[in-house]
């Protein structure tokens, strides 16, 4: 009877997800006696006179609106989203999005949701409010620090507030008793999250509640997630070259999270919070606490470093004379779940890094290290801390471990032996016969993908059941943030005179103003070139109208600000000439266009987009 279920389930997502678009719901067809005299009512939904917010919130005034005083505005995004009426602060860190940031975030929920099913996502909705027992079952509620929001019931059980959802969606699948012939199995949600920033900041860049796409897959073999694994980053291409994003992928650390392989995906701006080192000669790109690179002006160093490097107490009789080295050692610290009394053989919580003088020691590399040479004692790290050599323990003997850049040939212990320094912009490229420069750029991170392996599935005993027994799936997890990708779009796509929406996710692709309000010919013109408009399958329900008694230079403000990608303007010209001003946002290009001729114009310039960006067109077309 399961397997029944499943496969008309499965039929189900195919017939959803194979028709890629569909589209809105056509506004009511307009009668022209109704557009024909200046006092004729049209549906007010897409009036922008009567859009919440929209353009009022600094106008042309500059102030800051949104509860928001202009010293905390730091960012373009922020002051913009506000200006525009596309949110309001809540709170700090909380914002409540208008009817204008509503639908650019539901057309960006539909392009993630299609791109999602295109690669077989079933989509699911779980709770935020989550128990704080699976947590403790992982580990994560003690690892995870104050950035997760806990609370109490009246019975005094422990929750928190959802920032991610491995741990559920793992007991989930677990308790499904899923076969090998479902696999893979990709589930994905798009909601809210909550995260408890110290220093909430940026709008919606940085927030204490937002939106965020989180989607896990379940396969049976490393090499099958992995495979998996390329899919979604596959998807994550296609939906950010639509949304016309300048980005970058990075390998990057995987963090509270887990796994041991995972990317950053990157919008190129200089209000990046993390730093991005590219290789000037080829493609590769990193974190920079995850980059590996060369260090280009050591190489005298390899001589003056053998295996007595390895000893302790002749490696701390030398600090003595530390200004005349060309090293310096560090005393790490680690701390694990596990007590300090279940140390398996004595094993040290201790390490002394050798490091290139000058160099910082990269805490998440000695962790790498640490654990991929089974080095560390029993538990999972859950600290690292770096101090100079002076501050190490008294009588303590420290295992010594030396950076790769410094290790002369006689030094054979490879386990003592790696990468453990924070690479630099200028050092070399660390990638097999490139000999370019690592370039530092900022980015912002709008996407995270995680080969998780079995960290969860063992833990919660979610297994797959297979002819040959049952094996603990092998997981990945893959998110992408709504919220943020909107102020991303903003903050690297506006000018001074307001936000430039990419056409895939703009409020409104378009935007008809009647610029003579007094003129009832004109009035009616741009009246019934919106209902023209509202008739098309690219434009229905996806245009917007300005008719209102404010003067030209105000619409046409209104117009730039909110960032309409085309713009239609009815004045004068189309009185004495019969033709209408189009404008396009982006390219500034403006023409004038036979006013019978302008839906058709749109049309093209719709195809065209489409086509170029690889998006859908609408179904029958």
């Amino acid at each position: 009877m399961r397997r029944g279920l499943c496969v008309t389930a499965r039929r189900l997502v195919a017939s959803r997800t194979n028709a890629l678009w569909h589209p809105p719901q056509r506004a009511p067809l307009l009668r022209r006696s109704l557009t024909t005299s200046p006092g004729a009512t049209l549906p007010v939904a897409h009036r922008v006179s009567t859009l919440l917010g929209a353009g009022t919130g600094s106008g042309a005034q500059g102030s800051s609106g949104g509860g928001e005083q202009d010293g905390q505005l730091q960012v373009a995004s922020h002051r913009l989203m506000l200006q525009a009426g596309i949110m309001r602060q809540a709170g700090s860190g909380i914002y409540s999005l208008l009817p204008m940031g509503v639908r650019a975030v539901e057309k960006l929920t539909a392009l993630v949701d299609r791109e999602m099913g295109g690669i077989g996502g079933q989509k699911l909705q779980m709770p935020l409010l989550l128990s704080a027992a699976i947590w403790k079952q992982t580990g994560r509620w003690e690892s995870s620090g104050p950035e997760l929001f806990r609370l109490k019931d009246r019975r005094g059980a422990d929750f928190c507030l959802a920032p991610t959802h491995e741990e559920l969606i793992t007991q989930l699948f677990a308790n499904e008793a899923v076969s090998y012939r479902q696999l893979p199995l990709l589930l994905y949600q798009i909601g809210l999250k909550y995260r408890d920033e110290v220093r909430p900041r940026f709008g919606l860049m940085r927030g204490r509640e937002f939106i965020m796409k989180d989607m896990y897959s379940f396969d049976i073999t490393r090499d099958d997630a992995l495979r998996t694994y390329q899919h979604v980053v596959g998807a994550y291409k296609r939906i950010l070259a639509q949304l016309e994003l300048d980005y970058v992928i990075a390998a990057a650390d995987s963090g509270n999270i887990g796994g041991d392989h995972s990317h950053e995906f990157h919008v190129m701006a200089n209000i990046g919070e993390d730093t991005i080192l590219r290789c000037n000669s080829c493609t590769y790109a990193a974190n920079t606490e995850k980059a590996r690179g060369r260090l280009l002006h050591h190489h005298e160093h390899h001589r003056r470093l053998d295996h007595r490097t390895l000893d302790w107490p002749a490696l701390q009789a030398g600090l003595a004379d530390s200004e005349s080295l060309p090293y310096s050692v560090h005393v790490v610290r680690v701390a694990t779940e596990a007590p300090a009394a279940s140390a398996e053989g004595g094993a040290a919580r201790e390490w002394a890094v050798v490091a290139p003088k000058g160099r910082q020691v990269n805490e998440l590399k000695v962790k790498a290290h640490l654990l991929r040479h089974a080095l560390a004692p029993s538990g999972e790290i859950v600290d690292i801390t770096v101090r100079p050599a002076a501050a190490a323990d008294a009588g303590a003997r420290p295992v010594v471990l030396v950076d790769e850049s410094l290790a002369a040939e006689a030094v054979d212990a490879a386990k003592a032996v790696g990468d453990f320094t924070l690479t630099e912009e200028r050092d070399g490229c660390a990638e097999a016969g490139c000999e370019g420069e690592l370039v530092g750029s900022r980015g912002i991170e709008v996407g995270h993908v995680f080969y998780l392996g079995t960290k969860y599935s063992a833990k919660l005993d979610a297994r797959v059941a297979t002819p040959s027994g049952t094996n603990y799936a092998e997981m990945g997890c893959f998110g992408l943030g709504v919220t943020r990708l909107l102020a991303s779009i903003v903050e690297t796509s506006h000018d001074e005179r307001g936000i430039v929406w990419p056409v895939a996710v703009a409020p409104y692709k378009a935007v008809v103003v009647a610029m003579t309000p007094k003129d009832a010919d004109v009035q009616a013109h741009a009246r019934n070139l919106y209902a023209d408009l509202q008739r098309s399958p690219y434009f229905a329900n996806d245009v917007a109208l300005d008719d209102s008694a404010d003067s030209p230079g105000a619409k046409l403000h209104r117009a730039q600000l909110l960032g309409f990608p085309w713009m239609v303007l009815v004045g004068k010209a189309m009185k004495n000439e019969g033709r209408v001003e189009f404008e396009n946002r982006k390219t500034k290009e403006k023409q004038f266009v036979p006013y019978d001729q302008m839906v058709a114009h749109l049309e093209q310039l719709a195809r065209d987009h489409a086509r170029t960006i690889g998006a859908p067109l609408p179904v029958g077309l």
